[in-house]
């Protein structure tokens, strides 16, 4: 029972973390790194262009958008239509909202078509969407096809790579990228330069918003906190996992010992005999070898069961193997 705790811990411990490394891993299909956001209040409401062009003007800022960050898709409505669209067939949509430095501000790439543009007026009434709803559409070459949405009809112009805005927990929903600013200002900023870009935003902020104080979010931290709670876990089964190997090998110790002082005068009388150190210790792990190996044919079916219901939890997972 000791041992097969032990193996099914261990097997546990491997999972988690290897789970973890796959979704720090795992491409996202957009780049959340080097990204502040805060809200749009004061001037960065009231006048944003021009807040903006004062933003870009640092030589640290790459790109500044108002929007919200990639997120798994707010809203959701299945008040949607489009050319050829078969009778009863219902796709509920959901919205992420960005204006037209959202793009690039965020590493999203286009599958088709082009993303929202300052050169063109009448992207207001156009639609981007994501590579998933696109396929449950079931249109194959959709750039210039009709697209409603929620009673607002217009074109689609272009088709953005899937991403990832959510959490790995959940699927990919059909998205529809609407031309809104957010609630937020997004800033991306060079690498390695996080305290001075904070503390240039926190000037402007105190000189165009000195009512309200300074507050801050990074999106790959915000990422980070989807995934706290396997961090835990991961944790907490290292611990358990080496109090239990602990246990076990003092465990294994006191057996061996107990057997070795119990057959002293047969292990003197062999080494007379001439027998070798390693056949003695075989001789010696034999008898409690075949409990090891019962633990272990009992610890990993039920390891593998286990580590298979934790990982459904997750829409995209690590690989499972017989390893």
């Amino acid at each position: 029972t000791q041992f097969a705790l032990t193996v099914t811990l261990l097997i546990g411990t491997i999972v988690v973390y290897r789970q973890l490394h796959f979704i720090q891993d795992k491409d996202l299909g957009f780049d959340p790194e080097n990204v502040v956001t805060f809200a749009s209040y004061g001037e960065y409401g009231e006048n944003y262009e021009a807040t903006r062009s004062e933003l870009l003007q640092n030589p640290d800022i790459l790109n500044v958008c108002r929007a919200f960050p990639p997120s798994s898709g707010f809203g959701g409505t299945t008040n949607v239509d489009w050319d050829g669209k078969e009778p009863g067939l219902e796709i509920r949509f959901y919205t992420d909202m960005g204006d037209y430095d959202y793009l690039d501000t965020f590493g999203l790439t286009m599958a088709a078509g082009r993303f929202y543009s300052r050169d063109y007026p009448t992207d207001e009434e156009n639609f981007v969407l994501n590579e998933t709803a696109i396929k449950l559409m079931g249109m194959e070459d959709p750039i210039g096809k009709r697209f409603s949405y929620q009673d607002r009809e217009g074109t689609i112009i272009g088709v953005v790579r899937d991403y990832h805005g959510g959490s790995l927990h959940e699927t990919i929903l059909p998205k529809v990228l609407e031309l809104r600013g957010g609630f937020f200002v997004c800033v991306k900023f060079r690498p390695g330069q996080d305290s001075r870009i904070l503390g240039f935003l926190e000037g402007m902020w105190e000189k165009s918003v000195p009512r309200f104080p300074f507050r801050y979010n990074f999106v790959d931290e915000s990422i980070a906190n989807h995934y706290a709670t396997e961090k835990r876990i991961g944790k907490i089964f290292r611990i358990f996992t080496v109090l239990a190997a602990l246990i076990a090998c003092l465990g294994l110790f006191g057996l061996s010992s107990f057997m070795a002082e119990r057959r002293t005068k047969e292990i003197g009388i062999r080494k007379v005999m001439g027998a070798r150190v390693g056949s003695l210790v075989l001789l010696m792990s034999k008898e409690f070898a075949k409990w090891v190996l019962m633990a272990n044919v009992i610890a990993w079916p039920l390891a593998y069961l286990a580590a298979r219901k934790w990982l459904d939890g997750f829409a995209y997972r690590a690989r499972l193997g017989w390893e």
